[in-house]
């Protein structure tokens, strides 16, 4: 699960590309956007700007490369 706010400019198009790979790999993927600052201060996530969570565990909250995330996913799904 990806859970994210609009505060940085570039996280929508990073999602949108994780989103891309996650689909391609057969993974699925829940995405989370906290559109508000309320919804973001009442959200479960340590990092409300972006966060990647797995199986409810927090994994990161940075932002990285199409590759670098293909690895993370791979790593944490098999």
């Amino acid at each position: 699960m990806l859970t994210y706010t609009v505060q940085c400019p570039y996280t929508d198009s990073y999602v949108a590309e994780y989103v891309a790979i996650a689909n391609q790999l057969g993974i699925p993927i829940q995405t989370i956007k906290f559109d508000s600052k309320t919804a973001a201060q009442n959200a479960t996530s340590p990092v409300t700007t972006f966060s990647i969570f797995y199986n409810g565990k927090f994994i990161t909250h940075e932002l990285m490369s199409g590759d670098k995330f293909k690895t993370l996913i791979n790593k944490i799904s098999n």
